[in-house]
């Protein structure tokens, strides 16, 4: 039988601060001695910005109402297919906590096939089925909200 993951669930959708990375060790509650994922989480959050300059930077609030920038290093430095709009949600998979050069933290994406952004709001009903239909079967565990 399907789980569906509830989004208040802290293991698999934890706010920015709770995001593993920033030491050089696993962190073992996410990944393995080799830094593979022992466990399913995902980062959401609601975009607030988009800054264009070198490359896409969103800032984007999570649950807890804290604001981080999530930059996207892609090879064409592009936004790509994303349409970062307000108020749209972010989702991005097996995100770790970055040190950025000018000093900010936040999440550094390297794989666009990681991030989902949809014009769903997250207390939005119809979150769920945009989660679901998102290709990102785990272990039999779908993310939704």
């Amino acid at each position: 039988m399907q789980s569906v993951a509830d989004f208040r669930d802290d293991e698999i959708f934890p706010p920015f601060k709770d995001l593993p990375g920033l030491t050089l060790r696993p962190d073992s509650d996410f990944m393995d001695d080799n830094c593979q994922p022992i466990a399913h989480w995902c980062f959401m959050g609601e975009i607030e910005d988009l800054e264009l300059f070198i490359r896409p930077v969103v800032t984007a609030r999570d649950k807890r109402g804290e604001t981080s920038i999530i930059a996207f290093y892609m090879d064409d430095r592009s936004a790509g297919e994303y349409s970062f709009q307000p108020n749209h949600t972010i989702a991005v998979l097996y995100p770790e906590q970055h040190h950025f050069r000018d000093g900010r933290r936040g999440i550094r994406v390297e794989d666009p096939k990681v991030v989902k952004v949809g014009s769903r709001k997250r207390d939005s009903s119809e979150s769920i089925a945009w989660m679901l239909t998102w290709s990102c079967e785990l272990d039999h565990t779908y993310l939704a909200e």
